[in-house]
């Protein structure tokens, strides 16, 4: 899982990683699974990369 692989990275910067997901979301979505794992992981690299100080939510509507 893309979240599991960057929570070591936040951890280390004492950031909190959290993952909530709205009940509305399907179990599963039609499209490319590495382009979509690479938007997350760029989004969340990015994100843990330049936060100093924060709880990083990633959070889907």
């Amino acid at each position: 899982m893309v979240l599991l692989s960057h929570a070591h990275s936040a951890n280390e910067k004492g950031l909190e990683l959290i993952l909530k997901i709205h009940h509305d979301v399907p179990d599963w979505v039609m499209g490319d699974p590495m382009k979509f794992q690479q938007i997350i992981t760029n989004l969340l690299g990015n994100a843990i990369k330049f936060t100093e100080k924060a709880i990083l939510f990633f959070r889907s509507l």
